[in-house]
């Protein structure tokens, strides 16, 4: 199975930051179709963010264990994300409706400050 490859924006990923997670439970069936759907989720958030003030990059895991995708929003500061973020802007039937028919098992959004590399 070909994976999808990471979505990065262009620029670079400083430490500490925020990141907005988006983890998907599938089944190893549906994997290849809701990892295009991940993949054109965050792309279509990248477009809205990409120059929005302290929005870094986006990007789609897709490697190891075969029943679960990530997707992360990585952002200069929490305050940043929280001022870009519009749900009426971000929702889109791609995402929710359209994983949820694809057979998503489970979808959970988490979000954190990363901590700084030693």
């Amino acid at each position: 199975m070909t994976q999808p490859s990471p979505i990065h924006a262009h620029a670079c990923v400083d430490n500490p930051h925020f990141v907005l997670q988006i983890e998907i439970d599938v089944t190893p069936q549906q994997r290849p179709h809701i990892a295009a759907k991940l993949g054109d989720y965050l792309e279509h958030l990248q477009q809205l963010f990409y120059l929005r003030p302290g929005y870094l990059a986006s990007e789609l895991h897709a490697e190891g264990d075969p029943q679960r995708l990530v997707g992360r929003l990585h952002w200069r500061r929490k305050e940043d994300w929280e001022a870009a973020w519009d749900c009426r802007a971000t929702y889109t039937e791609l995402f929710a409706e359209s994983l949820l028919k694809l057979g998503v098992r489970s979808i959970r959004f988490s979000s954190g400050e990363t901590e700084r590399a030693l």
